[in-house]
């Protein structure tokens, strides 16, 4: 029996009926359903589409009917020597634009037919080459039996002529051919996704239409599906519910979103973790990381409760730095998919530091798995509530991390989770490359442009944890070469704030011998500076002149070029870069008919030298900041050589 709710109280983690499951997405609300609970077809939500021939059939009202136990069953049927069959659509009644559309529906038993649940426009392909105003086919499922439990997606836009285009996916679902599932697809301006079953099936960017559109549930028959001659008829096609949610803002969530992005967007980070143990919290302290070129600083494990953070508040606001509040009311290292969530705790915290004029945001949880996430989107929501100035922040696993740790097999379906069901204001994640021995970790660009890519999409910046220590017998300690390495590689691929882990050394547990767990850390066993934070420090000057230059510009192209062969898929088309026995990253940022490139040497071992020359139609400007490099004497020549220092960068701007 189904349980009928009023639509202003239906969030979409509520559950319908006993057979139905969460949705996979969050933030939606519904606004608008069709539970089939009726004797008739329901002709405020529905009209019978197609009257008459289609395909090898006749579409007639008569195939359309409730079965009186809450389900609405389409029948194909002999009739003579036709075939009748169904179809219905929402068209004139009910036209959405985005949302998440799912429907609970047991298939069909026979081959020569085919069911689907898909959405259409009424001018598919007016314009041709502009999905976005004419709008596209999406069929969220297509269900044939002669391919068992296989089921099709497929987009189809530019209309059905010459011009056509399409995408599709087949994926199998074990078990699809029997008993009950839901379809659903999320729907939104940037890309669609699909899911069977509550699990993604396929997600794609393409062909995204931006107008309103109808929904249609459909039989038809034809030689694809097989011989409908050898089919037992009538064969039926069960439908339990259609449902639509919309992205609803509550507390207008997403208006305090926006603000918080493009605060966030607005300026370069730099920031250290973590900060003094309790027994060094004090002024001199506080300026001796705001000495190093620290923005933000993030408190120690021991620190993070009610009682040191108002200090730390206070001392920071003193010395010109923010913090990055962590509380263990809500167990930001410790909280599990089985921890008590207490929204009273994130509304203390908010209490307690919301006015503080040295709040940065509020960190919410380290390197969380994806079980986590829904979770995480319930804290970062109410802190967004409650505090609509300061965000909640989120750092996540490197993508070396293990699937048992991420909760999935892919990391990029881990971050995709992450940007899909938290809605974040800014990506953040850690990453420490430098390996013991000399090695190095080589994921270290391919993280850096997938989260330059998820960024983009979402339309927020992104920040990574970079290394400055060593971690006993696995990670060296960084030389200078190694820290401006780090950073100029992560300015190239659009970064837009440097976190450096760790500021402070991991003091010995109780009975522990042996040399320090973090050797290297800016500040020593000892509390003193070691050669690490004056490494930061320089590197800290060097991106308080490159990063902030960068704010504002978008990075439309990154590229590593070794020995003039640019690596796809990337491009460089503001300068062309000739030469031996080199490699760069370079990142274009444009703003207008002004190009900004950040050029990195991508080695911190060897120098790089190499021959430039602009783009016909520029010319560059000026060095806006550089770091062991030799460029300035010949900048402007026709075609300038320049030499760039292990681990060197410089960041130049051209224009016409």
């Amino acid at each position: 029996m189904k349980i009928n709710h009023p639509l202003n109280l239906v969030l979409i983690i509520a559950v319908f009926s006993a057979h139905t499951q969460a949705l996979p997405v969050k933030g939606y609300k519904l606004v608008w359903s069709d539970e089939f609970d009726g004797e008739t077809l329901d002709l405020n939500k529905w009209i019978y589409r197609g009257l008459g021939p289609r395909r090898d059939a006749v579409n007639v009202k008569e195939t359309v009917s409730p079965d009186g136990n809450g389900h609405l069953v389409l029948t194909t049927k002999h009739a003579g020597d036709k075939y009748h069959t169904a179809m219905i659509a929402t068209q004139g009644k009910y036209e959405p634009t985005f949302g998440y559309f799912e429907c609970r529906v047991k298939f069909q038993t026979q081959i020569g037919h085919w069911s689907a649940f898909w959405l259409q426009s009424p001018t598919l392909g007016n314009p041709v080459g502009d999905p976005a105003k004419a709008g596209t086919e999406i069929d969220v499922f297509e269900y044939l039996r002669n391919r068992g439990d296989k089921i099709q997606h497929t987009l189809h836009w530019d209309g059905y002529g010459e011009h056509h285009k399409s995408a599709g996916k087949v994926p199998e679902i074990p078990g699809l051919k029997r008993g009950w599932h839901t379809i659903g697809l999320l729907w939104t301006p940037q890309h669609y996704i699909f899911y069977v079953d509550g699990k993604e099936t396929w997600r794609i960017d393409k062909g995204v239409s931006r107008r309103s559109q109808y929904m249609i549930l459909s039989l038809e028959v034809g030689k694809w599906a097989g011989d409908i001659s050898k089919a037992e008829l009538p064969d039926h096609l069960y439908v339990d519910y259609v449902r639509v949610y919309q992205k609803i803002p509550p507390f207008e969530r997403d208006a305090i979103k926006q603000k918080q992005k493009a605060a966030v967007n607005s300026e370069f980070i730099i920031g250290a973790f973590p900060g003094p143990p309790n027994n060094q919290i004090n002024a001199a302290r506080y300026r001796e990381m705001a000495e190093a070129g620290v923005d933000v600083i993030v408190p120690f494990w021991g620190t993070m409760d009610g009682q040191s953070n108002p200090n730390m508040l206070d001392l920071a606001h003193a010395a010109g730095l923010r913090v990055l509040a962590m509380d263990k009311r809500i167990g930001p290292i410790t909280m599990t998919a089985d921890s008590e969530y207490d929204p009273t705790a994130v509304e203390n915290i908010a209490a307690d530091y919301k006015d503080h004029p040295a709040l940065f945001g509020y960190g919410v949880r380290d390197e969380p798995p994806v079980e986590l996430f829904g979770r995480l989107s319930q804290i970062s929501d109410l802190f967004t509530k409650l505090d609509p100035v300061h965000p909640p922040l989120i750092d996540l696993f490197p993508g070396y991390a293990k699937p048992e740790q991420l909760g999935v097999e892919n990391y990029r379906d881990y971050v995709r989770k992450f940007v899909d069901q938290v809605d974040p204001v800014v990506l953040m994640y850690n990453h420490y490359p430098l390996k013991a021995k000399r090695s190095i970790d080589t994921g270290w660009h391919r993280d850096l442009a997938l989260f330059r890519e998820e960024s983009r999409k979402a339309g927020i910046s992104f920040w990574v944890f970079a290394q400055c220590q060593g971690i006993r017998w696995q990670l060296r300690v960084p030389t200078q070469e190694e820290i401006f390495w780090q950073a100029g590689t992560a300015l190239a691929y659009g970064g837009r704030g440097i976190w450096w882990y760790r500021y402070w050394t991991q003091p010995p547990d109780d009975g522990e011998q042996g040399p320090p767990r973090h050797p290297g850390s800016m500040i020593d066993q000892h509390g003193k500076r070691s050669p690490s934070y004056y490494n930061v420090q320089q590197a800290n000057r060097f991106l308080r002149q490159a990063g902030p230059a960068l704010i504002g510009w978008d990075n439309s192209n990154v590229a590593r070029v070794r020995n003039e062969q640019i690596q796809p898929p990337g491009g460089c088309p503001a300068v062309s870069l000739k030469g031996k026995d080199f490699d760069l990253v370079v990142g274009t940022f444009t703003r207008g008919k002004v190009v900004r490139l950040v050029i990195a040497n991508d080695s911190y071992e060897r120098p790089a030298t190499f021959r430039v020359s602009a783009a016909k139609n520029l010319r560059i400007q000026k060095i806006i900041a550089s770091w062991n490099a030799d460029v300035s004497d010949n900048m402007n020549a026709p075609v300038a050589i320049w030499s760039l220092g292990p681990g060197g960068c410089v960041v130049i701007e051209l224009a016409p």
